[in-house]
């Protein structure tokens, strides 16, 4: 019993060594770590999209913390995510079970014990949210005195949804492409739109490229579209006395949403100088026409040399031309060649601070009038109107008053001499108190080729003949000047 009694002793002694020797390595452990729980997080935020959220928050600063954890449900957690990093923000997709969640975040250490939790709750945009919406209402118009009709969009935004953009396209009832379009918002734009946003800023939209030609449709035709709307839906909470709504939420996401309309086409007024920037003819293959045998050799005396071989005998351009007289257009220019009247090319008038046409242009100097200039348009056209831009303080002379237009659709042009020519008419550009000064330079002296803005024959050979000036006349010091000249129609589509 003695040898027992003496034994007990030592082996507690033993035990009680190795704990505290463990205990010093738990202390170690503590001092090292700062602590043996997984912080909490701090700062939880979250951003509501279509069917997802984005969590946010701020992580602690122990070394403990190993993994977050996120559970998530109605009203409790009903599934449950863990990431085995200490990210600091989530996406959670495909939440369409509820139009409300319930979130809780916390960290985890490596053994998977989990912190203290922070919590929140947040609408998240659904179906649900898209079943309020409006749908988009087209129209087609057809303005008979342009000759042209306009696509337009009313119902574009609402109390539920803010408009975002559009893309469409419009079939007959035979299925044929007649016109697409789409109109997307700038995001620098819906920032701005969005902070003013009240729920009856109902967007009407008629896009100023949605502009075609008046004989793709006909006036009490039904046609079909078939579009994709985007917008952001909205959550509002009330509507105010004075009938303005009170958001709780406007979504984050824009949401596509597949449609179609149909519309029937009406008689209306689109905005013209809209409909000619739509029907502005490509001018790139222009090009001017210096074959001496349609001016004449060089002018002396007001005679032209006979030179011109037509029908086997050689006779005076005058026979060909209607008359004499007619000088090339590009005889003595100084200031540019001829295509800088139909170049575009634009300046900012420093008096007014307005972007002209009339800062470049070409001119015929001290060779007086009548005078002809001949371009090929580079393909065969049709055209129901022009635009005649002065230069810069050139309304008052320097500018050709009366002007006919000649066209030819002369098939075989190699050999020098264009045949077929049809007079358009004559024409006049106003000058004086008669004249507006963004008419002069800004805007162009629209001039309708038959006074209905209906269409030319086909050409592709285009005729201008000065014939007086604004200004008083010299034959010595006459220059003629012109900024910039537009035409307004279509390409000829070859028939099979």
């Amino acid at each position: 019993m003695k040898i027992l009694k003496y034994i007990i002793p030592a082996v507690l002694v033993m035990f009680g060594l190795g704990a505290c020797e463990n205990m010093d390595e738990l202390y170690k452990d503590y001092l090292k770590e700062g602590s043996i729980y997984s912080g909490k997080i701090s700062d939880l935020n979250v951003h509501s999209g279509y069917e997802r959220v984005v969590l946010s928050w701020n992580n602690p600063s122990d070394n403990v913390s190993k993994k977050i954890y996120i559970g998530y449900g109605m009203s409790e957690v009903e599934e449950e995510i863990i990431i085995d990093e200490m990210v600091d923000s989530y996406e959670i997709t495909d939440l369409s079970d509820y139009t409300t969640y319930f979130f809780d975040v916390r960290t985890m250490d490596e053994y998977g014990n989990k912190s203290l939790a922070s919590t929140v709750t947040t609408q998240v945009f659904t179906h649900v949210h898209l079943e309020g919406v409006g749908v988009p209402v087209f129209s087609i118009i057809r303005d008979q005195e342009v000759g042209a009709a306009q696509i337009a969009i009313n119902n574009l935004s609402g109390p539920t949804n803010f408009f975002t953009g559009i893309v469409w396209s419009c079939k007959n009832d035979a299925g044929e492409l007649l016109a697409q379009g789409e109109h997307i918002i700038k995001p620098v734009d819906l920032e701005a739109s969005i902070a003013k946003y009240n729920g009856t800023n109902v967007i009407y939209l008629a896009d100023d490229s949605w502009i075609y030609d008046a004989e793709d449709f006909d006036l009490g035709e039904t046609y079909n579209f078939e579009y994709t709307i985007s917008y952001f839906p909205c959550i509002f909470r009330e509507k105010t006395m004075d009938g303005y709504y009170v958001y709780d939420k406007i979504c984050s996401d824009s949401v596509p949403v597949d449609g179609s309309a149909a519309a029937v086409c009406i008689e209306g007024s689109i905005d013209a100088g809209n409909a000619e920037a739509r029907f502005e003819l490509d001018k790139t293959p222009f090009t001017f026409l210096s074959d001496e045998r349609l001016y004449g050799l060089y002018w002396s005396n007001g005679a032209p040399l006979p030179l011109v071989t037509l029908n086997g005998k050689e006779v005076e351009s005058s026979v060909i031309y209607v008359k004499g007289g007619y000088r090339n257009a590009t005889h003595d220019n100084p200031v540019g060649p001829i295509e800088t009247i139909w170049d575009n090319a634009t300046a900012v008038d420093t008096g007014t601070g307005k972007t002209t046409y009339g800062a470049t242009f070409w001119h015929n100097n001290g060779y007086g009038y009548p005078y002809s200039f001949f371009i090929d348009f580079g393909r065969e056209v049709n055209i129901y109107a022009m635009r005649f831009f002065h230069a810069l303080g050139a309304t008052g002379g320097y500018s050709p008053k009366d002007f006919e237009l000649w066209v030819s659709n002369d098939q075989n042009p190699n050999d020098g001499i264009l045949e077929g020519w049809t007079k358009l008419g004559d024409y006049s550009n106003p000058s004086g108190p008669n004249t507006t000064y963004d008419q002069a330079y800004v805007e162009g002296i629209r001039h309708s080729i038959y006074g209905d803005d209906t269409y030319t024959p086909t050409f592709r050979y285009f005729r201008w003949v000065g014939k007086t000036e604004l200004g008083p006349f010299d034959a010595a010091t006459s220059t003629s000047r012109i900024a910039e000249l537009k035409f307004y129609g279509k390409e000829s589509v070859a028939e099979e």
